[in-house]
């Protein structure tokens, strides 16, 4: 100790940031424990090392090459991206009736109010089933009669889900398709 005190200033030394210094030592002690050491800090040791790793994937998994691409693009580009993402999108789904344009436009801006999400969807339903079974008197084909009166029972199950899937929209925007395609068959 005197030699190393007599070659360092201790003030510099003591100075010096050690960023993982907790976990440095805590991997020092579980290699230098001895049986009659405390086992609680060992545990403790153990734990900071766990949980220092886990802290550092969990960060890095989160980091997205595009969206860190797209983060360090200028204004004008993302600009220019986020108006090219719209016309792909409106275009795509410009097919789209009004009732599934709604149903869409819930989808996204309730996505994480999910009771708000469950009672849109719970109104839509009835209207949807009335429209079947409307629909389905001007069947001829019996054939498709019986299967359009079994996509309208497998309807109630949708209703009684307790978390509103993307699966469920989907199929709800189906529904709405199929509505419109009997539409146009008389």
């Amino acid at each position: 100790v005197k030699e190393i005190s007599q070659k360092f200033i201790f003030d510099d030394i003591a100075k010096i940031h050690i960023p993982n210094y907790k976990t440095l030592a805590s991997a020092y002690m579980i290699f230098e424990y001895n049986e009659t050491d405390n086992p609680k800090q060992i545990l403790e040791c153990k734990s900071v090392i766990v949980n220092n790793n886990l802290i550092k994937e969990h960060t890095n998994v989160n980091k997205d090459p595009i969206i860190e691409n797209f983060k360090s693009q200028t204004k004008e580009v993302r600009l220019l991206t986020y108006k090219l993402l719209i016309d792909k999108f409106n275009k795509k789904y410009s097919v789209l009736d009004e009732s599934q344009k709604q149903l869409l436009n819930k989808y996204i801006t309730n996505v994480n109010d999910t009771v708000a999400l469950k009672e849109y969807i719970q109104t839509i339903i009835p209207n949807i089933k009335k429209s079947l079974i409307i629909e389905t008197k001007f069947i001829t084909d019996t054939a498709t009669k019986i299967k359009v009166q079994k996509l309208s029972e497998l309807l109630c199950t949708v209703e009684n889900m307790k978390l509103i899937k993307e699966s469920h929209i989907l199929s709800l925007l189906r529904y709405f398709d199929l509505i419109k395609e009997l539409k146009g068959l008389h």
